[in-house]
C-alpha cells in the first residue's frame, strides 16, 4: 500500500484579499483523479487542529473512496514533526510526502512508485505558481518537499528534521537521504503548487521565529526581488517581440514563465536547449554558436540576454561578435538585451 501523509494548519479555506482559496481540498481532488482504481493508498494528515474548515467536517468524504486517517497535533506547527507523525500513523510499506497546496497528477505516482521499488527515493520537481491567475510560474528546482520512498529507508535515515519554524527541514532531508541510497529528481509535468502569498512571514505565522529562520526569511527575500525584476524585463520583452514569434531566453532557467510556452513546440526557448528541457551552460563560443544557429533554424527569432546574464556577452566573445554580424540589437538597457535573428545587421 502507499500512504500519502502531509500535515496541515488552515489550508483548507484561505481567505486572501477577499477572495477563497481552496488549497487543500483541490489537492485532494487532484489525488482522487490521480490514482485511478488499481492503486491501493490512503491519505494520512497530521492536522495542527485547523479551523478555517475542520477536516472533520469535509475530509473523507472529498476523499472516498480513498480511506483517511487524521492525527492530531498539539504546540508550535513543525511540518517535519508533522511529517514523521503521519509516517507513524501509515500503514503502507511506502510513503508518499506532500504538502496540502500542490496539485498531483498520476505522471508522478506512476514514476515514483516505479523509482521507489527500485530501491530509489523519489523527488519530485514541481512548477509553482507565482499569481493568483495561475498562469505563469517556475520550476521550484530548490524545493524538496515531496519525497515517495520506502518506509524502511525512511526509518533508516531518522525521518524529517523537526524544526519549529519554516523551512530548511526539506533541504536537510533531501541530504540525509541522499548519502544513504540512490536518488531521482526530476521536473514532471502536471504537478504544480497552487499560488498563496509567498511572503516568509506569512507561511511561518504558525511557527517560531528563529535566527536560522531570519537567514532563510533574507535569502527568499533576495530571490524574490529577481523574480519581480524578472517580471519586468519580460514585460518589456513582449513589447517588442511580436506574439507569434519564437524567442530564445538565456535565462539559466531562473525566471518564471508563461504555463505552456516552454517545451520543444514552445514559444520560449532555453539556451542551450535539449528536448525543450534548458541543458546548462555551454562548454565553449562553437558550442554556443553552433546551437544558436540550430535554434534559428528551427524558428527561433529573437534571442533575450536579461541582466543575469549579461557576463555571456563577455565571456563567450565568439557567440557576442557572431550576433554582431548576423543579427541586429533591437533592445539594450541595464535590465536586458535583445537580438533580432531575423534582421542583419547594418
Amino acid at each position: 500500500m502507499l500512504s500519502i501523509c502531509t500535515t496541515i494548519k488552515n489550508r483548507s479555506r484561505l481567505t486572501i484579499d477577499g477572495r477563497e482559496l481552496a488549497l487543500f481540498p483541490r489537492c485532494v481532488e487532484s489525488i482522487k483523479a490521480s490514482v485511478g482504481q488499481n492503486l491501493s493508498c490512503e491519505l494520512v494528515v497530521a492536522d495542527w487542529h485547523s479551523d478555517d474548515w475542520p477536516l472533520e467536517e469535509w475530509l473523507r468524504k472529498a476523499a472516498s473512496p480513498i480511506p483517511v486517517t487524521i492525527v492530531q497535533l498539539e504546540g508550535v506547527f513543525s511540518r517535519g514533526k508533522g511529517l514523521n507523525s503521519a509516517a507513524r500513523a501509515a500503514c503502507g510499506n511506502l510513503l508518499f510526502f506532500v504538502d496540502t497546496d500542490v496539485l498531483l497528477t498520476s505522471a508522478v505516482f506512476l514514476s515514483g512508485l516505479e523509482h521507489a521499488r527500485s530501491g530509489k527515493a523519489y523527488f519530485p520537481i514541481l512548477y509553482a505558481f507565482d499569481s493568483r491567475e495561475e498562469k505563469t510560474g517556475l520550476w521550484s528546482d530548490g524545493g524538496y518537499g515531496h519525497c515517495l520512498i520506502r518506509r524502511a529507508d525512511f526509518e533508516a535515515v531518522g525521518g524529517w528534521p523537526e524544526y519549529s519554524s519554516w523551512g530548511r527541514e526539506d533541504k536537510d532531508f533531501w541530504a540525509t537521504v541522499t548519502a544513504h541510497q540512490p536518488v531521482v529528481r526530476e521536473r514532471v509535468s502536471g504537478f504544480y503548487h497552487q499560488w498563496h502569498p509567498e511572503d516568509p512571514d506569512w507561511k511561518n505565522r504558525y511557527g517560531e521565529k528563529s535566527a536560522v529562520f531570519e537567514r532563510t526569511k533574507a535569502r527568499v527575500m533576495e530571490f524574490q526581488q529577481e523574480v519581480t525584476t524578472a517580471r519586468e524585463v519580460l514585460a518589456e520583452v513582449e513589447a517588442v517581440v511580436p506574439a507569434e514569434s519564437r524567442y530564445i531566453l538565456v535565462d539559466e532557467d531562473r525566471f518564471p514563465k508563461p504555463a505552456g510556452s516552454q517545451g520543444r513546440e514552445g514559444r520560449v526557448l532555453p539556451f542551450l536547449e535539449r528536448d525543450g528541457e534548458y541543458w546548462g551552460i555551454p562548454a565553449d563560443d562553437p558550442t554556443a554558436v553552433s546551437e544558436l544557429e540550430r535554434l534559428r533554424a528551427r524558428g527561433a527569432r529573437y534571442i533575450v540576454f536579461p541582466w543575469i546574464s549579461f557576463w555571456w556577452l563577455k565571456h563567450f566573445s565568439g557567440l557576442n561578435q557572431h550576433l554582431g554580424s548576423t543579427s541586429t540589437k533591437i533592445l539594450d538597457n541595464e535590465k536586458v538585451v535583445v537580438f533580432d535573428l531575423g534582421a542583419l545587421a547594418g
